[in-house]
């Protein structure tokens, strides 16, 4: 989805509400002059020759569902128009449109991501004795996958983050 943004020199990503919330100004305007500059022309015009397709990632997506492959979120953040942070979330919308149901998504996003980094004694489900880090979203995923843009707590093993005092010591 990136990849074929940043080739059309759209910056849509980098607008949505959560990443407006949780990234500093300066960041999203660096990022979308960057994403659609003189600078960068040259390479927009090389990545739209290569067949980036949402819609092929999601057949293949669900291909691999359907073989047994655990499904592991990854956002590829750090890359133009992924910013750390806010890009699990549209991970998961984009796997529940291709198909993925809500729950096997959210799966792929917390305990598989665990098991797969070996930390599952410590995180990925919420349990007696593991870190309490997690999100607190307003609504239901399961029932409407985009509840997970609408935070109301973020919590870091057990603490409340106070998300704009985060911004505050930048």
């Amino acid at each position: 989805e990136a990849l074929s943004a940043f080739a059309k020199g759209k910056t849509d990503l980098v607008k949505r509400s959560l990443v407006q919330q949780v990234k500093p100004k300066e960041l999203h305007t660096g990022t979308e002059h960057a994403a659609s500059s003189d600078e960068t022309k040259k390479m927009r015009d090389g990545l739209s020759h290569y067949p980036l397709s949402l819609e092929i990632g999601g057949r293949n997506l669900l291909k691999a569902w359907h073989a047994g492959v655990m499904l592991v979120t990854g956002s590829d953040a750090g890359n133009t128009l992924v910013l750390h942070g806010p890009t699990v979330e549209r991970e998961v919308e984009l796997w529940v449109a291709a198909g993925i149901p809500p729950e096997v998504a959210l799966e792929g996003a917390t305990f598989n991501a665990a098991k797969l980094l070996r930390a599952d004694r410590r995180i990925g489900t919420i349990e007696k004795g593991k870190e309490a880090s997690l999100i607190v979203v307003d609504g239901n995923p399961l029932q409407d996958v985009h509840a997970l843009s609408a935070l109301s707590n973020v919590l870091l093993k057990g603490e409340r983050v106070r998300r704009t005092e985060l911004f505050d010591q930048t």
